[in-house]
């Protein structure tokens, strides 16, 4: 049977992001960026897809590195789109972004160094890294393209088969851009599993869920990695392209050890993903029955777990167990619940039995396939009932209270996951339609419950808390082929320099929050209806903006962590919803990286500079700067001022430091630069961390 092609499945597909800058409408006469984008990426795309699977036959690859995908049949979607994979979408949003950051910004740059940056990422398996050299290449093409389509020979002007695209696919080869772009939709599943003793029957559970996906029958490319932690060691990291080898890598896994409650958990998230660099959107499941020892420790710790997951776009789901003896429950500590609501992960508790943790095989190949949140929020209750079980008559009346959560279902989701965690009388919790009819739990967790539902009627549906759960946290993450979804990052514009827009990684307090709005399936939008949100950690609504131009401007920005929530109304008349995934601080400083030509890479035996700005929106101050490196061999010539920066009051300091890179360092070493700058009176403190790259 031929396999669908990627054009075919993306060829009516609108990947017109709605990133409209203030000073020119993208697509007025014809000269939108992303639509531009599309037509360079999908025909080659298609080749790259058409090439690997006549090589492979519509199995596992000459390499034997991964199971292939079976072969395809067209799927129609909503308005007879054609559909591609979740995977796919995301790469080409980061190349977007890097396009839109490009424009933003007035940058410019060669394209033959942009090929190489390009090779030697993709080589080093840094995709991120490639996909925004790529996105800056894209958006030199596009200057050519809108300066033909201005001449007045527009019938000339059509996307070149020889732009950057093409150029690097033959460069690199299939197989290598294949990664780059997430062409055929490759995921790895990663497995962290705590190892100590009393963790030998949710190892055994892992493996029936590894067992119960070989019976499902998925379309894209499927790799393990496995990696086990305990105290005090973690590893060895390993990732497997057959699921008979993982299987036997479960097998001799050996419980062992343990005993005070704690174990090296964030070494052994951090790793996994370092040591595999997985395909964007990876999901990872971890296995344990005990609380982190490694929330501060200084090589790893929490903070560096939820970079690197956020890095790579996985997201972290817990399947806790309750260990025997008076260990706390691992889902109490507070620092698992961040990584999850970092991630966008979830989080289940599955008591002293792992029977019942051996039924989540569908949760994982959910996750496996892609999934956008619909919804999520958490209820604190002081107070109230503390047994379990049916109610005393004067306990009736706060027992028949309901919280009503209601969120919209629209009819691009094909199937919906819903995840509450309650402190007690779990089996009260009602999950209705939008008829008000009741749907069964689909799985009861200890202290939760999980509903799994099908095809799901689209509307309003409301999932019925009563007061007696006690506190509560919930999330509902939604799927389908391809995820109705966003992304967005905040920018400032230069005084005296509307048109310039510097990107910056959190809003500062004292300013109106300026946001940047990226969705890939904006053509299944009503445009005019977009709101965006700021939610804090309880889903409570902080702010609220319209949409105006892919700009949504928040005159204050929250004072507490907060998510972004996009809502509207699809063009079928349905409400919908998303949530971001990061969690979003406002700081009063921030240090950010000036643009220089050599985009972030190192020139080897030679000194380069590389600059930052800091911006100070506290009290006037004096920041201190810190730089450190994650590889050895890099030598600070012209160190920061030992003095410091004195900042003004709403006024930012540029910084400027001199690199060398010794000439035996190998090209294409990726080396990660950490910066910290620490006001000396008011001791605030603001990072940056950026790879750099040896050439």
């Amino acid at each position: 049977m031929r396999s669908a092609t990627l054009l075919s499945q993306l060829s009516v597909l609108a990947i017109a992001l709605l990133y409209l800058p203030a000073a020119q409408s993208q697509s007025l006469d014809g000269y939108d960026m992303f639509d531009f984008a599309k037509k360079q990426l999908n025909p080659v795309s298609e080749k790259v897809e058409e090439t690997l699977h006549r090589v492979s036959g519509g199995g596992p690859l000459p390499d034997g590195g991964r199971p292939g995908a079976r072969p395809r049949t067209k799927k129609r979607g909503p308005r007879g789109e054609s559909l591609g994979n979740n995977r796919y979408v995301s790469a080409m949003l980061q190349v977007n972004k890097a396009m839109a950051e490009a424009q933003g910004r007035r940058l410019s740059f060669d394209p033959t160094f942009l090929k190489t940056v390009t090779k030697l990422a993709v080589d080093a398996n840094e995709m991120k890294k490639a996909r925004d050299a790529l996105g800056f290449g894209m958006y030199e093409d596009f200057k050519k393209y809108q300066a033909c389509m201005k001449s007045g020979s527009r019938h000339k002007c059509g996307p070149s088969s020889s732009g950057i695209v093409a150029q690097i696919r033959s460069l690199i080869g299939d197989e290598k851009f294949n990664r780059l772009m997430a062409v055929q939709g490759d995921a790895d599943l990663i497995f962290t599993i705590d190892t100590t003793g009393s963790m030998s029957e949710e190892i055994n559970a892992a493996k029936r869920i590894v067992e119960s996906i070989a019976r499902y029958d998925r379309e894209r490319p499927v790799r393990y990695t496995l990696s086990p932690f305990n105290d005090p060691h973690t590893g060895p990291v390993r990732r497997y392209g057959d699921r008979s080898q993982f299987l036997r890598a479960l097998d001799n896994l050996r419980a062992t050890g343990g005993g005070d409650c704690k174990e090296m958990t964030f070494h052994g998230i951090y790793n996994a993903i370092n040591e595999t660099k997985p395909p964007i959107e990876s999901p990872m499941f971890v296995f344990t029955d005990a609380g982190p020892k490694d929330e501060s420790t200084p090589d790893v710790n929490k903070d560096d777990a939820i970079g690197k997951a956020l890095d790579y776009f996985v997201p972290v789901s817990f399947f806790y167990s309750t260990s025997p003896g008076s260990c706390r429950k691992p889902s109490e500590f507070d620092s698992f619940n961040e990584i999850v609501d970092a991630t966008e992960g979830m989080s289940m508790q599955f008591g002293t039995s792992a029977a019942k943790l051996q039924q989540m095989g569908e949760i994982v190949i959910s996750a496996l396939d892609g999934t956008s949140t619909v919804k999520s929020g958490r209820v604190t209750v002081s107070g109230g009932p503390k047994r379990r079980g049916p109610p005393g008559i004067h306990s009736l009346h706060r027992l028949t209270m309901n919280r009503r959560n209601m969120f919209p279902i629209d009819e691009s989701i094909s199937k919906f996951i819903v995840v509450i965690t309650v402190e007690r009388n779990e089996e009260l919790v009602e999950l209705r339609d939008p008829n008000n009819g009741i749907v069964a739990q689909t799985y009861q967790l200890e202290n939760g419950a999980i509903w799994v539902v099908h095809r799901p009627r689209s509307g309003m549906w409301s999932l019925m808390v009563p007061f007696s759960v006690g506190s509560h946290s919930f999330k509902v993450t939604a799927s389908s082929e391809l995820n109705i979804d966003f992304d967005y990052y905040f920018i400032r514009r230069l005084p005296g320099n509307s048109r310039v827009e510097i990107p910056i990684s959190e809003p500062l307090i004292g300013e109106p929050a300026i946001v940047k709005v990226l969705i890939p399936l904006a053509n299944r939008l009503q445009v005019s209806s977009l709101r965006l949100d700021a939610l804090d950690r309880f889903g409570n609504v902080l702010e609220m903006s319209m949409v105006s131009r892919a700009t949504a401007t928040f005159q204050r920005p929250p004072s507490v962590p907060f998510k972004l929530r996009l809502r509207g109304t699809t063009v079928g008349g349905f409400s919908f919803e998303r949530i971001s995934r990061k969690i979003i601080t406002a700081k009063s400083a921030i240090i950010r990286m000036v643009y220089n030509k050599n985009y972030y890479t190192l020139p080897r035996g030679k000194r380069s500079y590389v600059r930052f700005a800091i911006h100070n929106n506290g009290a006037s101050d004096t920041f201190r700067v810190n730089l450190a490196f994650s590889s050895r061999g890099i030598q600070i010539v012209s160190p920061p001022s030992a003095s410091g920066y004195h900042v003004r009051s709403r006024g930012q300091r540029y910084v400027s430091t001199q690199l060398e890179v010794p000439t035996s360092m190998r090209k294409g070493t990726f080396i990660k630069m950490f910066v910290t700058a620490r006001g000396t009176r008011s001791g605030v403190t603001t990072k940056l961390s950026a790879q750099l790259m040896v050439m």
